[in-house]
């Protein structure tokens, strides 16, 4: 979810000034978050033997890199959304590990 909100705040810098000091701080906060998605998600593979879990992880991750690329606001909702919805599929399918 972090990530996420590191998207969000990436794009809306990049549509305010893409050349300004905001913009370039929210893309560095970007690459931070997805680093942390991903180690999270590789010490996930060392405690999950799920192949289809790990799938929906890495698709999770994957989708919300690209909010970032929207090119307009609709784009940007549609990734968004697009984000949202595979990160809720991950969630039901790691949920049964929590509730164990």
């Amino acid at each position: 979810m972090e990530q996420r909100r590191s998207q969000y705040d990436r794009w809306l810098r990049r549509t305010e000034d893409p050349e300004g000091a905001p913009y370039l701080s929210a893309r560095e906060d970007s690459y931070r978050t997805r680093s942390a998605a991903q180690q999270a998600f590789y010490r996930a593979r060392l405690l999950v033997q799920d192949e289809p879990l790990l799938l929906l992880a890495q698709g999770a991750i994957t989708a919300t890199a690209q909010i970032h690329k929207a090119t307009d606001r609709h784009a940007f909702d549609a990734a968004s959304s697009a984000a949202e919805q595979s990160l809720d599929r991950f969630l039901a399918a790691a949920a049964r590990y929590v509730h164990r």
